[in-house]
């Protein structure tokens, strides 16, 4: 088990749950599209910064920037040189193997600050993240462009381990869906490995071959609209007058400091500034991360810490096996 950010799992879950009822057991669904084909404004952002970075003191270059990812900008509250600031750190430095990310890594790094000192402490032993990452990047890394090295991280970071594990095969399996991914069949992948940059990124114009090759199938409007990030509430679900009683009693003050994994004065700043909740640009995307992974990581600690459950608890009474409903026992025999 591992503690996740994002809450984008649980509507997922309940979405397998409706496949379940409609009767079905097998899903197609899109995962992969965006890593092989181009589709992030990460790898948009990462363009305009390399195209930025060849003439550093240029005043329009950076302008690109504002028709990048609405959230992140709108999650900032950057406008003109606040903007520009933000992306200018690190910006000439294009020969870092971890360019593209650097700036995420920065920015979710803050989120370290609602650790207890003693658990940042031991953390720091095993190294810097980042570095260990660096390390287990292939020879052959430094040979690809700058668009198939943040494609390869993206997938070795974020595809890999979170969309089709905690967001993807999971929540499927919650309700015995199985999934398939055909952007993902490894000749998907070896065609759009072989594919020149501009026909994965033309310009700004994201997926491009992809969208080309589909376009003629599907009305126009849609195969024109820009890509939509993919959101799940927050805040509205955890903090307020409505949240449930579980996220108050594993957030207590008293809670956290007998946990002894989170500073609780730094998460209660947390809970006040999302209880505040007004103006709702004041509550950063990073400050909801924050609030998840406190919250994720306390229900871990209470299921299988503070309060864990033996095996036997976790295996149902009855199981389904064809049409039969049968005692655990008997399903074990009839497997």
């Amino acid at each position: 088990e591992k503690p996740t950010l994002r809450t984008a799992p649980s509507p997922l879950l309940r979405l397998s749950g409706a496949v379940q009822d409609a009767g079905l057991k097998v899903v197609t669904t899109g995962e992969g599209a965006d890593e092989l084909f181009g589709g992030y404004d990460l790898f948009r952002e990462n363009a305009v910064r390399h195209f930025w970075a060849r003439e550093p003191e240029s005043e329009l270059r950076p302008l690109l920037l504002t028709r990048l990812n609405a959230f992140i900008g709108k999650d900032l509250k950057r406008s003109g040189a606040f903007l520009v600031g933000f992306y200018r750190k690190g910006l000439t430095e294009t020969e870092d193997p971890l360019y593209s990310h650097r700036l995420r890594f920065s920015n979710t790094s803050r989120l370290l600050s609602l650790l207890d000192g003693g658990v940042l402490e031991r953390a720091g032993e095993r190294g810097d993240p980042a570095e260990r990452l660096e390390a287990r990047l292939p020879d052959w890394f430094g040979e690809m462009t700058p668009l198939g090295k943040v494609q390869y991280l993206e997938i070795s970071t974020f595809l890999e381990g979170y969309l089709l594990h905690t967001q993807g095969d999971r929540m499927l399996m919650g309700h015995s869906i199985e999934g398939r991914f055909p952007f993902l069949d490894y000749r998907v992948a070896e065609l759009a490995a072989a594919l020149p940059d501009q026909l994965r990124l033309r310009g700004l114009k994201e997926k491009y071959l992809l969208r080309k090759a589909v376009e003629h199938r599907l009305p126009a409007e849609i195969a024109a609209r820009k890509k939509r990030p993919y959101r799940a509430p927050i805040v509205g679900a955890f903090v307020g007058p409505g949240a449930p009683d579980y996220v108050r009693e594993l957030l207590d003050e008293r809670r956290l400091a007998d946990v002894g994994l989170f500073s609780p004065e730094a998460v209660a700043r947390l809970v006040r500034k999302c209880e505040a909740g007004a103006p709702r640009d004041a509550v950063s995307e990073t400050d909801e991360m924050a609030l998840v992974g406190v919250l994720s990581v306390m229900l871990l600690h209470d299921r299988f810490v503070a309060s864990p459950r033996p095996a036997e608890a976790l295996v149902p009474d009855r199981v389904v096996v064809g049409e039969q409903v049968l005692p655990r026992a008997s399903a074990s025999a009839a497997a």
